[in-house]
């Protein structure tokens, strides 16, 4: 079953795959950058403002930085993509509880605040949900899914423009 994201296109390309991964990256990271997820701290710096009160500003620097916070417990799946060229790494770490529900938190950091990053998850070799995130570098938070008791692998796509990104399977409530 996917996510109902109406605005993304959850193709089995290989590359669709991958850009859904990303986005999944972006969403945590935004989420964490704004203080969301509880006990978690990141920042967002060179001229963007992520607060829960104030929408980031787009970034004009040739790169911004993203500091990625640290693993949360409950965590099951985390991707980050930066480097130049962009390059994505992702990581699983342990099955989900059964019935727990699980969260995509995500940020993306691009030049155009109106890109997109995508990401799916997937049991097995089932996806399960998917989505996207805009990359203005703040968290995002999707509905992820619920717990099977298996592993989760995150494919998180953030676009060409992005300058960072990350995006982490986590439970919905801390």
């Amino acid at each position: 079953m996917r996510g109902d994201f109406t605005d993304v296109e959850l193709s089995g390309s290989r590359g669709g795959r991958r850009a859904r991964a990303r986005a999944a990256a972006c969403a945590v990271a935004s989420l964490v950058a704004i203080g969301v997820v509880a006990g978690c701290a990141a920042t967002v710096s060179t001229h963007l403002d992520a607060s829960p009160s104030t929408p980031a500003a787009p970034v004009s620097s040739p790169r911004a930085t993203l500091e990625v916070p640290a693993p949360l417990d409950g965590e099951v799946a985390r991707a980050l993509a930066e480097g130049d060229p962009l390059q994505v790494s992702s990581t699983s770490s342990g099955s989900t509880e059964i019935g727990l529900d699980y969260v995509v938190d995500a940020v993306c950091v691009a030049r155009d605040a109106t890109t997109r990053a995508t990401y799916e998850l997937f049991v097995g070799a089932d996806a399960v949900s998917g989505g996207a995130i805009a990359c203005d570098g703040s968290i995002h938070r999707n509905t992820g899914m619920t717990g099977t008791g298996q592993g989760v692998r995150l494919e998180f796509d953030p676009p060409a423009e992005a300058t960072q990104a990350y995006a982490r399977v986590v439970p919905s409530a801390p």
